[in-house]
């Protein structure tokens, strides 16, 4: 396994800046995702992780998501999974699963605009 770290650019373009041959956070990402959607989930799926979300803890993450219906809806399988708390920060890690880029852009948006 290799662990291939990219950004789009505005013009979106698919910039490659690291790649490593080691587990990483890429990596959990694709084994969340796998386990989720299934091993062919990038046909149908868009992943992303958004860190920094305003939220001071998993569990004040949850019942956020819940209450604006962003969080992951297992029978869909989509919207957003808090991953991590950075309690120290007041943050929280998540990952986005969306059917589309748009759709994942906006989610993304949503969660930096939390808090």
């Amino acid at each position: 396994m290799i662990n291939i770290d990219g950004i789009f650019a505005t013009d979106e373009r698919l910039l490659f800046n690291e790649a490593n041959g080691r587990w990483g956070g890429g990596s959990v990402l694709h084994s969340i995702a796998t386990r989720l959607l299934g091993p062919d989930y990038s046909d149908s799926y868009v992943i992303s992780s958004v860190r920094n979300v305003r939220l001071s803890s998993l569990q004040t993450a949850i019942d956020h998501f819940a209450n604006e219906g962003c969080l992951f809806d297992s029978p869909r399988k989509e919207r957003v999974i808090p991953l991590a708390a950075d309690q120290d920060a007041g943050t929280v890690e998540c990952l986005v699963i969306a059917r589309s880029r748009p759709a994942a852009r906006d989610l993304e948006d949503r969660l930096l605009r939390m808090a």
